[in-house]
Formats: structure tokens, C-alpha cells, sequence
């Protein structure tokens, strides 16, 4: 009977190790019917960021150019290794479900589950 070679890691040659998730995105609505959108990000250089979206006293619609209608919301944007809370509002596109956060470069997508970076950042 033939052995089958392993790694150092004790898996079979051509296995590789199940890789973690570093980022998150979900929604839902509150009892009252409110949206909202919770997202998290862990990267080396900033730790753990935790994202917090949903409705306010100040949240309305409004149609893009496009044709696309966007709900205002406040984002609450949480550095827990530095304790930084930051809040300020975003648009949540209703057909697409996205959210982006201009100021930090961020793309949420719920439909995905998850918040990706793009360029457009700061």
C-alpha cells in the first residue's frame, strides 16, 4: 500500500489550508421595519473595523441622475484597536444594495456579504 505524502501542515500535497474570512456584510430590519447594514474588516495595518448603518431623524430619499433611488443613513465607523468612533451620513442604493463610504473607500454589498476597498477612497 502507497503512503500519501503530506506537508508540514499534516494535510495531503495539493490540499491547502482552509483560508479565514477578513471581511463581513449583512442586513435586515429592525421590529419597527428600519433597515439596517452591519459590515467588519480586519486587516493588519488598521486591526479590527466595525461598521454600523441604519436610519436616523435626518434620513430621506433620493433619486439619482440615473434614476436610481438612494436612502440617506448615518454610519457609526468603529477602529477597536484605536477606539476611534467616526459617524457621518452615506447613501444605501435600494436596487443594488450598496452602500459606499467615500471617506474611508469602502463598498459594502449585503447582497455579497461582503465590504470591499476601492480606489476611490481617501
Amino acid at each position: 500500500m502507497k503512503k500519501t505524502p503530506y506537508n508540514q501542515a499534516g494535510r495531503n500535497v495539493g490540499q491547502t489550508a482552509p483560508v479565514k474570512p477578513n471581511n463581513g456584510c449583512k442586513q435586515g430590519t429592525t421590529s419597527d421595519g428600519r433597515p439596517w447594514i452591519s459590515g467588519w474588516n480586519v486587516s493588519k495595518d488598521r486591526g479590527m473595523v466595525t461598521v454600523l448603518i441604519g436610519v436616523y431623524k435626518g434620513s430621506h430619499e433620493v433619486t439619482s441622475q440615473n434614476g436610481k433611488t438612494h436612502l440617506v443613513m448615518m454610519a457609526q465607523i468603529e477602529y477597536k484597536n484605536s477606539g476611534i468612533v467616526d459617524h457621518y451620513p452615506v447613501t444605501y442604493c435600494k436596487e443594488t444594495g450598496y452602500v459606499q463610504l467615500k471617506k474611508h473607500g469602502w463598498i459594502l454589498n449585503p447582497k455579497k456579504g461582503n465590504m470591499t476597498r476601492f480606489t476611490g477612497g481617501k
